[in-house]
């Protein structure tokens, strides 16, 4: 997978496709975090300039030609870097791989569109170094561990807990910014929702996900919650949607 990312980037390059390498380059080195990280940012961002000072006419052609082969040259010099030490960079290929374990066991599949969309938005999110931590709430926590292995490709902290009064303890004594839960828990059929409902109003509350095996879209969510899905993609994203309503810690 790594060698085949790397031709393509290549060629894409080769090709004068450079709004698409840079994309490519951008997910890669984001999701490993490297000190390469700073340098895609800075060509993405000299790219995007370039593109629009051609479209107001503030370029001429040979300047124009001169800027993008620079451009290209700095992408090329990322994709030496990075085959020389590829090591960090097989994170993008261990996440693709965790979503594909993830989807099969939940019995869905993302659209080829789908992937590009939720791939670039990750590397965006951590990227924005945002601190975040997450209760998972289910008594079966094997059942999950490949959508665990995801959110912490975010740079999420993630806790767990097996049962409501353990999850009521780690709400009462640590900082968690989000909950995830299953509905039926302890032999009950509907406790992860009356668990949300006793928290309701009080300042335990955190935005709640369910995340279920199977889920009707028709059901709808229950009270007070942020989400209900049974897609992994779907929870990543509502995950994502809480972590930037949060934003980066500030200085």
């Amino acid at each position: 997978m790594f060698d085949k990312f790397v031709q393509q980037v290549s060629l894409a390059l080769s090709n004068n496709e450079v709004e698409e390498a840079i994309s490519s380059l951008f997910n890669l080195i984001m999701m490993a975090d490297t000190d390469l990280s700073a340098d895609i940012v800075s060509l993405s961002a000299q790219y995007k300039k370039l593109q629009s000072e051609k479209r107001r006419g503030l370029v001429s052609k040979d300047e124009e030609n001169l800027t993008n082969n620079k451009i290209i040259d700095g992408l090329f010099s990322l994709v030496k870097e990075i085959k020389s030490q590829p090591e960090p960079y097989l994170a993008y290929f261990r996440v693709e791989a965790e979503m594909g374990m993830a989807e099969q066991k939940q019995r869905v599949s993302m659209s080829g569109w789908q992937k590009d969309v939720l791939m670039d938005r990750m590397s965006r999110v951590k990227a924005l170094h945002i601190p975040f931590r997450i209760l998972w709430l289910d008594d079966n926590p094997d059942w999950s561990q490949y959508e665990i292995n995801l959110l912490e490709s975010l740079g999420v902290e993630m806790t767990s807990a097996l049962s409501s009064a353990a999850g009521k303890q780690l709400l009462e004594n640590e900082a968690i910014d989000l909950i995830i839960s299953d509905i039926r828990r302890e032999g009950k059929i509907n406790e992860g929702i009356a668990f949300l409902s006793r928290l309701a109003g009080t300042a335990l509350f955190r935005p709640t996900i369910f995340y279920l095996g199977e889920f009707d879209p028709e059901l709808g969510a229950p009270p007070h919650a942020f989400g209900i899905t049974n897609w992994p993609s779907e929870l990543l994203h509502l995950v994502m949607d809480a972590m930037e309503r949060k934003g980066p810690a500030s200085d």
